[in-house]
């Protein structure tokens, strides 16, 4: 039995166990966030995070297709920038990962390297911008096309 059963057998959640670890060696704030980001992304890693592998794959194309309709790369997608057009390609494949690939914020925020409350954000934004904003609307209808093919 691997460490994700036992955790899910005693009905405890990966950040929790993290958590509680954290609470064991008297790590300090910072620490603990470090913990917790180690814990996102190696759970994260491989088709091991549980998820089936066509899941999985869905989410790699619509994140490479909302970078390339915001005319970047998925890494600078996913990285810290704030420029508009980024940000409105975080959008897009935020929307996209929701509405097409079926995933809960927490996991659209583990793709694109963002907490589930900048998902939220995110996709109440996506929702005004697809009417109001062109320069969106076209990046967002260019991904959604994209991630079909």
């Amino acid at each position: 039995m691997n460490g994700r059963e036992m955790r899910r057998q005693r009905g405890e959640t990966l950040m929790g166990w993290v958590d509680r670890l954290a609470d064991g060696v008297g790590a300090t704030d910072e620490a603990r966030r470090a913990m917790h980001l180690i814990a996102m992304e190696s759970s994260h890693a491989g088709t091991a995070s549980g998820e089936e592998p066509d899941r999985r794959e869905l989410a790699k194309r619509i994140v490479r297709a909302a970078a390339a309709a915001a005319g970047t790369s998925e890494e600078e997608l996913r990285g810290k920038s704030r420029a508009q057009r980024l940000v409105m390609g975080r959008v897009a494949a935020a929307q996209l990962l929701s509405e097409r690939g079926g995933m809960s914020q927490p996991e659209c925020g583990r793709e694109l390297r963002r907490d589930h409350s900048t998902i939220n954000y995110y996709l109440k934004q996506g929702e005004w911008m697809r009417e109001h904003d062109a320069v969106y609307r076209e990046i967002y209808c260019s991904a959604e096309k994209d991630c079909k093919k």
